[in-house]
Parts: structure tokens; sequence; C-alpha cells
């Protein structure tokens, strides 16, 4: 029988959402959607005053999120009995359907839900539906994320989605990266500045943070932690399992470029991988997110003074305008909290 208790995977992108969420799934209790774009349609319509949802409002909403890149994947992910069982339920409210989704008809499954990097912000409606959920947050080396969402950036948009294992890290030219590490790193500090806020604010029963090092370097410890803390019994085979590495995720061409190292068992050295860059890069990202790092264990490598005073400058006129924007998006979701609690 499927629990009122759902486990919630945030963290910011490319910080090893994907690959504790599939880590997670593989065990035979917990069943977590891996992809949640369209899902957070029906879940806007879960914290804002819809009001009941019909068949011909059902169909509306899927096919306005035909035009997402992964729509098709999906789709495909859910059976033709799945939709049919789900609007069988109409009309019906946003948190229904929501979860209808979410648990994928899995009724073995004592612990479900979804791993996305908005659930957070509206952790108070969570919260007052689901007594008993948990947010799982995953955190990771900002020199990591930000070289990842690049590397990303430059396989879909510059490489045709090259095999990303053969990019030279060395290679990168601090000219052509600076602004993306510039933006990003300042996208990552608003975002876990506002993660901060939330910490001071949410029971500590609610959360509980791990950090992605911490899971590539000592995976059965740190899993047999978590697992205990969900009350669910711990098995060796999720570490590694077989359907972990052959996810059907690879086989979708949007997204397999981006998340190959799923298909290859847990291997500590990757977060070492960002040392083979620019260390200039490395300094933009250490200057912008010093506060954080240090907060979560990080340690600069103390390369500041190669950084141009002029750079510096440039940087940190950037910061403050990036910065102010990002958060005051950001606070434009949690307003959520006011309007409508």
């Amino acid at each position: 029988m499927t629990s009122n208790n759902p486990l919630f995977i945030v963290g910011y992108p490319r910080s090893g959402t994907t690959l504790l969420s599939l880590i997670c799934s593989s065990h035979d209790s917990i069943s977590l959607r891996n992809n949640d774009d369209i899902l957070m349609a029906f879940f806007n319509a879960s914290v804002t005053p819809y009001g009941q949802i019909n068949e011909d409002e059902f169909d509306r909403i899927i096919s306005m999120s035909n035009k997402l890149e992964d729509f098709d994947h999906f789709i495909n992910s859910i059976s033709e009995k799945k939709l049919i069982k789900i609007k069988s339920i109409l009309p019906a409210d946003g948190w229904t359907i929501f979860q209808s989704f979410l648990s994928n008809g899995n009724q073995d499954s004592i612990i479900w839900g979804s791993k996305t990097h908005c659930y957070l912000w509206f952790y108070k409606f969570i919260i007052e539906k689901y007594k008993m959920c948990k947010f799982l947050i995953i955190v990771r080396d900002p020199r990591a994320v930000v070289l990842s969402n690049y590397i990303k950036h430059i396989a879909k948009f510059r490489f045709n989605k090259i095999n990303t294992d053969n990019l030279r890290l060395d290679l990168i030219k601090f000219d052509e990266a600076k602004n993306y590490f510039i933006k990003t790193s300042h996208h990552w500090m608003a975002w876990h500045t506002k993660l901060a806020e939330i910490q001071k604010i949410i029971p500590s029963k609610y959360l509980k943070i791990i950090r992605y090092e911490d899971i590539t370097s000592n995976p059965e410890q740190i899993l047999k932690d978590l697992f205990s803390q969900i009350n669910i019994e711990y098995n060796d085979d999720v570490i590694n399992s077989k359907s972990r590495l052959t996810h059907d995720i690879l086989n979708n061409p949007i997204k397999s470029y981006a998340h190959m190292n799923i298909s290859k068992p847990i291997d500590k050295n990757i977060n070492d991988k960002w040392k083979k860059i620019d260390k200039n890069l490395i300094t933009i990202v250490e200057h912008i997110c010093r506060n954080f790092m240090s907060n979560y264990g990080y340690i600069s490598s103390n390369s500041h003074s190669l950084l141009k005073s002029l750079y510096l400058n440039q940087y940190l006129d950037y910061r403050y305008n990036y910065r102010s924007s990002e958060i005051n998006f950001i606070d434009s979701i949690i307003k959520f909290d006011n309007d409508y609690s």
C-alpha cells in the first residue's frame, strides 16, 4: 500500500539529484519520478486557487506541455493504462492528479516522490498536505557544479551533443567560458542563499542535507544512514543496480549526453575533475561562492592571486546586478506564502 510520506529530492542543477533519485528508485520499496517539468504544471495547479481539473483542462495542460524538450520522454514513461486510470478520477484537484503521476501506480511502494529543483520553494504547501514528507537536499562543490553545467551547455549548444568524456578540460578557454562561469556561480549563490533562509524556518525533521562528494566517496555508509531515516531496509544492490546503469533516460536523445555518468559505477575520482580547468575559472567560482563553500566544508584552492584586479571589479559589478535579479525571481515564487497560505 502506497503511504502518505513522499520523498522530494532537491538540489541545484548538476548537483547529483538524478544520480540520487535513480539510486533510491532502484529499491523495490521506493518509487520516484525522475522527470518533473510537466508535473510542475499540475503541481502549480495544486498550490494556486485553480479549482477542479476536468478532462478538457487535463488535455489542455498536457498539450501545452508538448513544447517542452522532454515531453516525448515523459509521455513514453506513462503507460496508456496509467493515463486512462488518471483520467478516470477527473474532475479532480491538482494535488490528486499530481500524486497519481508520482505514485506511478506502484502499489508496492512504501515511499513515492520525485526530484526537481523547485519543490522546496513551496515547502509550506507540501508540508501542510503531507505531514510525514521529507526533503532530501543534495549539495555539491560549486566548482564542480559550474563546470558540469558548462560542459552540458557546450555539449548541447556548441558541439551537437558530443561525447563529453572526450572533452579536454585543460583546453577550455578562459575568455570563452568566463561569462558562463560568472552567471552560473551567482545563480548557485542565489539558490543556496534562499535555501539557507528556508533552513531557518522549516522544522529540521523535514530536511536532510547530503553532499554529493560523500555519496561518491562513501556510498554504502551514506545510503545506509539515509534509508534508515526514511525507514527503508538498505540493500547493497542499490549502489550500482542494473536498473540505474541501464536506465531509460540514457535512451533519451535530449537527456543522455548530460547523464552519461549514471551508466557507470560510482567513482569518487569525479570529485576532482574541476581541478583540471583554468585556475582563473576556479578563482571566479571561489570568489563568488566562497561563503557557502566554507559552510559545506569545501576548501578554497588559494588561487585568488591569479585573478587580475580588472577582472575582479567586473565580476563584482556583475555579481550585484545578477544576484539581485535572481533573488528577486526566487522571492516572487516564495510570494505564494503570502498570497495563498
